[in-house]
């Protein structure tokens, strides 16, 4: 496949995924980026969204292998190891999901966030986010301790009310024996990021899915859960660069 190609397929990919998707439109959109990721050097982004899109169907074997690819093809990847972080909660793999959940933290590199915008991902992810479920899975170990201090740290970050569903959570902590019953936070299902816009303006597009698209009305998936919120914009006090993610 050319890089031509390969920019018309990822193009279609995420225009499959909208507000109303269904587990086939998902499986569709997964198919093509196995296209792409089959005939070149998959880039990190390509690899983080087919592990995006596995998670939302539930194949977090698949989700699993495809984060970890992506992180093998840019270690400093912040929301890579948080989304594996929460893949492998999955499965109580807690040890694991706390080793994950630091390393996303140190990709943060004392930022209190970092916008993936820039990069063609409308997401940010933010160091209280990570300190919240770092917190929740000490608390599922038994380190109450540990989970009151951090805690306390998501509590006095300015940007905590960002994010309505961890705001609430915490807010109804009055106890430490409560943070027992905190759940973990995920970043809304299919998440993809877009091809950059510099490389397709000129693109026409080609019909990969056929002329019709039929829409499970019962089968929506990209609705957003209890356990995630969309964080609304707000920058650092003192942006810095952010490290461009390999390739593409």
């Amino acid at each position: 496949m050319s890089l031509v190609d390969s920019l018309k397929t990822w193009d279609e990919a995420v225009a499959n995924i909208g507000s109303e998707s269904c587990v086939e439109d998902v499986k569709c959109s997964l198919k093509l980026f196995s296209e792409i990721s089959k005939s070149s050097n998959a880039s990190a982004k390509i690899l983080f969204n087919m592990s995006s899109l596995s998670h939302a169907i539930h194949d977090y074997v698949s989700a699993e292998k495809f984060i970890l690819e992506s992180i093998k093809k840019d270690e400093h990847f912040s929301l890579a190891y948080f989304y594996l972080g929460t893949i492998l909660s999955y499965v109580s793999r807690n040890s694991e999901v706390l080793d994950n959940f630091q390393r996303a933290l140190t990709m943060l590199r004392g930022r209190s966030l970092i916008n993936y915008q820039q990069l063609g991902l409308n997401v940010k992810i933010f160091e209280f986010e990570i300190l919240y479920n770092q917190a929740v899975i000490f608390a599922r170990l038994g380190n109450l301790n540990e989970a009151q201090k951090l805690i306390n740290d998501v509590k006095s970050s300015p940007n905590v009310k960002e994010n309505a569903f961890i705001y609430s959570q915490v807010s109804s902590v009055k106890t430490t024996s409560a943070i027992s019953n905190l759940e973990l936070y995920e970043k809304p299902r299919c998440l993809v990021f877009k091809p950059p816009k510099s490389k397709t303006a000129n693109l026409q597009k080609k019909d990969y899915l056929g002329k019709s698209k039929v829409l499970c009305a019962n089968s929506n998936i990209t609705e957003q859960t209890s356990k995630s919120a969309p964080n609304s914009p707000q920058m650092p006090r003192r942006p810095q660069p952010l490290r461009s993610i390999k390739n593409y």
